[in-house]
Formats: structure tokens, C-alpha cells, sequence
């Protein structure tokens, strides 16, 4: 019986280290690559509006590198494909909330361009954060959590003079990394699961004590 009822408390405990164990574990990332745009000619075109499950606004649109042989175009393309605002301005949201946790940036044609990238949720603004990004394009982290809505602006820098005579305030975007929110238990869950522990506990201790 005692064996049993220990079995019992380690299986309680067990479930709520478990739940807990849930609640903190990171999500997998998603990268969006926007390399299933490239169609092999095209180097520059219209994002599709719901790409990835998000509905996009502001300027997007994406280009291949071989759009520039130098600038942000260039060399903020991963691979084939990146995203540009093409007004220096792009947004993308969805109606269940996400985690975006990095991105390369670049501007197309100038240096030290100020980009602003915000996080909200329910039209709220919790998340912000402001760098300076270059012709040469930069991995950024962001840790912006359990956010419906991202806001990227750029504007400013000094414009470089051998990016192909661009002149505009475009900015290159590519390997967006987004992620599920975790599920979290609820206070009420690992209490009960707590207090169940604790309650097998004590009734083997009182009946240990009463057989004494």
C-alpha cells in the first residue's frame, strides 16, 4: 500500500514538472524564406497578400539577386529571394498570435537608414525596437512574444553611389523567423496537481503515524 501510494505522489509530481516543462519550452522557428516566389526569370514581382498565413500590407513585394549586382538588393538576399518594402514600409499580421524572433534587414540604397520594427497585439503596441541598417544587410534578433501584428519602417541613411543609381528608400528583407506560442497550464492546474501531490503525501504520513 505504501508503495503504492508513493507511486501515486511521484506520478502527481511527475504531471506537474511535466505541465511546467510545456509551458517554458520554446517554440520551433518558422523562416520564411520567400524562395518559393522565384520562378526562375522574374526578378522582381507582387508578394502573394496571405503568403505564409499572414496577411501583408504597406509595399510588399519581393526581387531575386540578380535584380542588383550590389546594394541591399544583393546582398540582403539569403539565397534567390528576398521581400522589399518598396516604399520603405511593410506589415504583416494574422488573427491567432505568434512570436518573431529575427530577421535580415538591409536598405537597398542607402547606409545607416533608421528602421523601426514594432510588435502588436489586439492594437496595442508592446513590443519596439530601432536599428540602423546598411546597403551590406545584418542579422537582427528580436524577442517580440505573443504578438498578432508586426510593423517595419524605414526611412533616412546616406545614399551609397554604386548601387545601380537606386534612389529610393527600399528595404530588403529576408529569413523572417516567427514561432507558435507555447502553450502555458493553467495557475489553476498546477495547484491542483501541487496540492494533490501534497495531499497524497500527508494521508500517508498521518496513517503512518496512526499504525505507530
Amino acid at each position: 500500500m505504501a508503495n503504492r501510494k508513493l507511486s501515486l505522489m511521484h506520478g502527481a509530481c511527475a504531471l506537474m514538472f511535466a505541465a511546467l516543462a510545456a509551458g517554458n519550452a520554446q517554440a520551433q522557428s518558422t523562416i520564411l524564406t520567400f524562395e518559393d516566389q522565384f520562378t526562375g526569370y522574374e526578378t522582381a514581382g507582387d508578394l502573394e497578400p496571405d503568403y505564409a498565413g499572414f496577411i501583408w500590407g504597406g509595399s510588399p513585394g519581393f526581387v531575386t539577386s540578380l535584380i542588383a549586382t550590389s546594394g541591399g538588393f544583393h546582398n540582403g538576399t539569403v539565397d534567390h529571394v528576398s521581400l522589399v518594402a518598396y516604399d520603405g514600409s511593410v506589415s504583416f499580421a494574422r488573427a491567432t498570435a505568434f512570436n518573431f524572433t529575427g530577421a535580415r534587414i538591409a536598405s537597398a540604397w542607402y547606409d545607416g537608414a533608421s528602421v523601426t520594427v514594432e510588435g502588436w497585439r489586439n492594437g496595442v503596441l508592446t513590443h519596439s525596437s530601432t536599428l540602423l541598417a546598411s546597403t551590406t544587410s545584418g542579422q537582427f534578433a528580436f524577442n517580440f512574444t505573443n504578438i498578432d501584428s508586426i510593423s517595419i519602417n524605414g526611412a533616412g541613411g546616406v545614399p551609397i553611389g554604386s548601387a545601380n543609381g537606386g534612389e529610393s528608400a527600399h528595404l530588403v528583407l529576408d529569413n523572417i523567423a516567427v514561432s507558435e506560442i507555447s502553450p502555458v497550464p493553467e495557475p489553476a492546474t498546477v495547484w491542483m496537481l501541487l496540492g494533490g501531490a501534497l495531499s497524497l503525501l500527508a494521508v500517508g504520513r498521518l496513517r503512518k503515524a496512526r499504525s505507530a
